[in-house]
Parts: structure tokens; C-alpha cells; sequence
């Protein structure tokens, strides 16, 4: 048997287990359409499956060079793992949530980095779905370049992944899926005709890689930020190279600013508590705003009493706060601070 007849009855056996639905349905995309696929169900005929693994084996995976297969969670699961039986590649597990206790893995399965993966999944409408997982396999260091598919909807999903540089090849395309469907008197020539042309007027959205962008260089980092302090101290660290932050938890002025003097050069963000200043004058902000400006880095006050121990002790019994609440304290009774 060729693999048209092949593919004939592939498709053939999905509309009788009723993985081929028509009516109104929405996909993961949002956008409505009249005819759905559900591959969950084929993990109830094992020779439906069997054909699958097959056909994309023969027609997809053959020629290709991978290291591992990762199948799309969570429908294209059991075929990912005949074929990696078939093609006796090892197979890696992308998990749609990442475990909170134990490993707290995102990616399951011995692999390392420089390593290629093969992409399998069910059916592409804008590749959302094969970019999540793309992106996951890619921050553990593995190599994606290519994914098969079963269906391909035809609705911009092919484009945009081969966008994001991951080629793609696929069993059917819708068309050629509905066209079998009507030969073989499955659904109406006008059924098929309304599928077709909803396909041609109605385009998944665009899917743009995820970029981690704790991965990418300061540089890089200030360019995407719309924050103008974050695009600052970005532009800082960049600048001078370093990602040093220095909390002066000190009660005088002069050992803030001598300390300053020694160590403004290699840090990029300076964090106060200036009420706990015992020597506090405005002459001390004009210096500090002076030191800031020649060694280049971003003052910080931080305002808050839900501190750790210490700071808050300091907030309580040292500076401008404590000496607030001596005043009021005293100018209830008549009396002036010490």
C-alpha cells in the first residue's frame, strides 16, 4: 500500500473514531472554527495509533538527526513515545506546570546541553503550543530545529513557527484532509467547500518566541524595558559592568559618605534608610545626590517599618524617626527634646 492510500486511510479511521469534529468550536487560539480535531481520543485504538507512528516515521522522522523526541503535552505524549521506541531515541517529558518540591524540573529525562530534540505534535493552528515547549527544551541548553505534525490548519501556524526558525512537516494539511473526507462521501462537497474557504479568510495570530530575557545582556535588557529607571540601571550595569547593590545601614552621615567614597566605583544602586541617620542635615542629601552622580549609580531610600530585626530596632531608637516621636512625645507634656 502507497502512502496515499496510507494517509487515505489514516484519515478515514480519525472521522470514524470521531477525532474529526464538525459544528462550532473554539481552539486554544481563540478563534472560532467549524471543524475541531481531538487526538485524545486515539489513545483508545492502538492501531490507530500504530498508523500514525508510522506514517510520521516514515514520511517525517526517517531522515532526520536528533537526539531526543519531546512530545507536545499533553495529546502528542503517547505518540512521542512510539516513536521513540521506533526510531530508539530517548524520549524527554515537558511539563506544562514545573514541579514546586523535589527537582523542580520543567523538562524530564537525562539530556545534555548542546543536545538536538525533535518536536512531535498533534495539530498546529498558530504553534503556540510547539513555541512553549520550544522554549522550555531551549532555556536547558537542547538544540530545536524541527517539529512533525499530524494536521496543520493551515492558519498561519506553519509560518510562524518556520519564523521562529523550527521547520515543520506535517502528515495532511487541512485541505488535503477535508478533500479526502468528501471523496470518500464523509461530509458534503458543500461542507467541504465552507471548511476550505473559512480556512483561507481566518489567520491564527501571530506567535513570537518567549524570550528570557534574564538570559539577555544588560544592553539588551534596557532596549526592551519601557520603565525609565529600570532602562537606567540597566544602562548602569551595562556601562560599568557590574550588578552590585549596597545597603549602607549606618547611623552617621560621614561613615555613609567615607564608605561611599571607597566602593561608588564598582556598585550600580545605592539603598538608604535615612531615618535612622543620627546626624542627619540636608547638606548630607546634597552629597550623597553628588556621589551618585560621579561614581554613577541609583539612590534607593527605603521607607518602609516591616524590615528585618535590626533595621527596624534602628528605625525605633536612632535618627530623624526617633527624634519625631521624642518631640511629640515631650510637647505633650510641655517640654522641648534634650
Amino acid at each position: 500500500m502507497d502512502i496515499n492510500h496510507k494517509l487515505e486511510e489514516l484519515a478515514l479511521s480519525l472521522y470514524h473514531i470521531d477525532a474529526v469534529k464538525f459544528g462550532d468550536f473554539v481552539t486554544k487560539s481563540g478563534i472560532k472554527t467549524p471543524v475541531y480535531f481531538d487526538l485524545r481520543v486515539i489513545v483508545s485504538y492502538p492501531g490507530v495509533m500504530e498508523l500514525i507512528s508510522l506514517l510520521l516515521y516514515d514520511n517525517a522522522i526517517k531522515d532526520s538527526k536528533f537526539d531526543h523526541v519531546c512530545g507536545v503535552p499533553y495529546t502528542a505524549l503517547p505518540i512521542a513515545t512510539l516513536l521513540s521506541v521506533k526510531t530508539k531515541k530517548s524520549m524527554l517529558m515537558r511539563r506544562k506546570e514545573t514541579k514546586s518540591y523535589g527537582t523542580k524540573k520543567s523538562i524530564e529525562g537525562h539530556y545534555k546541553q548542546g543536545e538536538t530534540c525533535l518536536i512531535i505534535e498533534d495539530v498546529i493552528t498558530s504553534g503556540s503550543s510547539v513555541m512553549e515547549t520550544v522554549t522550555d527544551l531551549k532555556k536547558e541548553g537542547l538544540k530545536v530545529e524541527e517539529a512533525v505534525i499530524i494536521l496543520d490548519r493551515e492558519q498561519g501556524g506553519k509560518t510562524n513557527l518556520e519564523a521562529n526558525n523550527i521547520q515543520i512537516k506535517s502528515l495532511f494539511t487541512m485541505t488535503e484532509l477535508i478533500n479526502i473526507l468528501v471523496k470518500n462521501n464523509k461530509i458534503s462537497k458543500q461542507m467541504g467547500s465552507d471548511v476550505i474557504n473559512y480556512l483561507k479568510n481566518v489567520q491564527a495570530p501571530v506567535t513570537i518566541a518567549e524570550t528570557d530575557r534574564t538570559l539577555l545582556p544588560y544592553e539588551k535588557r534596557a532596549e526592551l524595558t519601557s520603565n525609565q529607571i529600570a532602562k537606567q540601571l540597566f544602562t548602569i550595569m551595562a556601562t560599568k559592568k557590574t550588578n552590585l547593590c549596597l545597603s549602607v545601614d549606618l547611623t552617621l552621615s560621614t561613615k555613609i559618605l567615607d564608605l561611599l567614597q571607597k566602593v561608588g566605583e564598582h556598585v550600580c544602586l545605592v539603598k538608604t534608610h535615612i531615618d535612622i541617620i543620627e546626624d542627619y542635615t540636608d547638606n548630607f542629601i546634597v552629597q550623597l545626590k553628588q556621589l551618585a552622580q560621579k561614581f554613577n549609580f541609583l539612590l534607593l531610600e527605603d521607607r518602609k517599618y516591616a524590615d528585618i530585626g535590626h533595621t527596624v530596632s534602628l528605625q525605633y531608637s536612632k535618627g530623624q524617626s526617633y527624634n519625631t516621636r521624642l518631640y511629640r512625645s515631650n510637647s505633650k507634656n510641655g517640654g522641648q527634646i534634650p
